[in-house]
């Protein structure tokens, strides 16, 4: 007799969901439309309800959907002078590592920024193998405030160093945090913001205070040949450009006609109410205690034949006086050329040479007298120096001290072609303490009459200087 098979089981008629699904089957068939049904199981109903609201959110959120590309597009580009954000987060790229001193003027200078601006990101650029390696993480300097170190043993590789230090510090959510890019030289600094500037698509500013293009620049430092070629090579690309001196400014027109659109002068401030105040970190006297009467002159580049004009007009009363000292402040460069018309007069010994040019103010308010010689406007900070703090003044019968003061009442003025008149005008201030005085006292109560001293107009002109160069939306997203 033959075995019957075992009994096949379905185990679907087991299942309680699928009984209640196929119960649910049967009932809903009963009717036209299922729209009639009402659910009264309560795990059902809210599994149901939970499809619901995500269906609704869903449709809510296609709804809300923005194109960004197209939005973008439609947004056209403009250079305006005025931000829509009330003020503007910049990058300040400098190679100035006298910023981690707090007196420094680089570290002052940041502070006016912070002032200007909504955040201040200062990139410190240090290259070679023994310089010290400082950590690339912010360090806050104050509230607004934040340093950043790119360090590279060689020059090739600060680029990629810059680019690094941006990704990880200056990176967010949001994408790169600071609005501007802004170099405080067109060399490593330019060079390191227009790469960056270029990276994460920002406007770019560069501010020029060397006269590269005077050889005198390429013979003061080894590296300067490759520094003017950076230069070259950033100012080409048309940048935003800032310069204090109009004589530079001209240069660069003439050398660069792509830029005549883009290149403004900073507005610059005259402290003359703080220098009167300020302590002076440099005192000649205790420096050259060999001299009893110390004269101060400010030597520059483009103008090195005024400052041997001054040499050719006193070479004999030094000769005449072993107790009178000349003092001149310039540029290594400068410096090294004038140094050997000194040798030449055989004066070594009375004309002494200073580079420390941030140190003007103090060899200024320490000497007895300065000469100045200078037309260029971006000097006449040294003829509003020289009275704020009293210390009489000679000088060439063109620029700022001759429009400002008037001759033999608060200044000596000479032509700048006459040597033997500086000469002359020194000797004078020798055997005359009255005129000296007199001097002094007056050219002081002009410059507290007639200089402006309205810090917050050159604040605001400071910050629209460099806002102006910025790239905005005609709307704000």
């Amino acid at each position: 007799m033959a075995k019957e098979p075992p009994a096949r089981i379905n185990t679907e008629r087991l299942d309680p969901a699928m009984r209640e699904a196929e119960a649910l089957g049967v009932a809903t068939s009963e009717f036209e439309s299922s729209e009639d049904i009402t659910i009264v199981d309560p795990k059902t109903s809210a599994f149901q309800a939970m499809h619901e609201q995500d269906r609704i959110f869903k449709e809510e959120l296609e709804r809300n959907r923005v194109d960004v590309a197209a939005e973008r597009a439609a947004a056209p580009i403009v250079r305006q002078p005025v931000l829509v954000r009330n003020r503007a987060r910049i990058l300040y790229i400098i190679r100035d590592s006298t910023i981690l001193t707090e007196s420094s003027n680089i570290r002052k200078k940041t502070a006016q920024l912070a002032t200007l601006f909504a955040e201040v990101h200062v990139l410190l650029l240090t290259v070679g193998r023994d310089v010290p390696k400082i950590s690339s993480s912010a360090r806050r300097l104050s509230e607004n405030v934040w340093l950043y170190s790119a360090h590279a043993r060689f020059r090739f590789g600060i680029l990629s160093a810059a680019q690094k230090v941006a990704k990880t510090e200056l990176t967010f959510g949001t994408g790169f945090r600071p609005d501007i890019v802004v170099a405080d030289d067109p060399f490593e600094s330019g060079l390191v913001g227009q790469d960056l500037a270029k990276t994460y698509e920002c406007p770019f500013q560069v501010h020029i205070h060397d006269d590269f293009f005077d050889p005198a620049f390429v013979r003061a430092e080894s590296l300067n040949k490759w520094r003017r070629r950076s230069a070259y090579k950033v100012l080409r690309s048309n940048p935003c450009v800032r310069t204090e001196s109009s004589y530079i400014k001209s240069r660069l027109l003439e050398e660069f006609s792509v830029l005549k659109d883009s290149v403004g002068l900073l507005p610059v401030f005259y402290n003359v109410l703080g220098w009167g105040d300020e302590v002076a970190t440099i005192d000649v006297q205790k420096k050259y205690p060999q001299f009893k009467f110390i004269i101060c002159h400010i030597a520059y580049e483009h103008e090195e034949q005024q400052s041997v004009t001054v040499i050719d007009g006193l070479f004999y009363l030094l000769r005449q006086y072993p107790t009178i000292g000349l003092v001149i402040v310039g540029s290594i460069g400068v410096v090294s050329r004038l140094q050997e018309r000194a040798a030449a007069y055989h004066l070594n010994q009375q004309i002494m040479f200073e580079t420390e040019y941030t140190q003007v103010l103090s060899y200024i308010k320490t000497s007895h007298v300065v000469i100045y010689t200078s037309d260029e406007p971006a000097h006449n900070e040294v003829v509003l120096m020289a009275a704020s703090v009293g210390v009489p003044l000679i000088s060439s019968n063109t620029g700022l001290a001759a429009e400002l003061f008037i001759d033999e009442e608060s200044v000596l003025l000479c032509p700048s072609d006459s040597p033997p008149c500086f000469g002359e005008k020194i000797n004078r201030l020798l055997n005359d303490n009255p005129l000296r005085r007199k001097l002094a006292l007056n050219a002081r109560e002009i410059v507290d009459k007639d200089i402006e001293q309205d810090y917050d107009t050159y604040l605001k002109e400071y910050r629209a200087s460099i806002e102006g160069c910025l790239v905005v939306r005609t709307e704000p997203t």
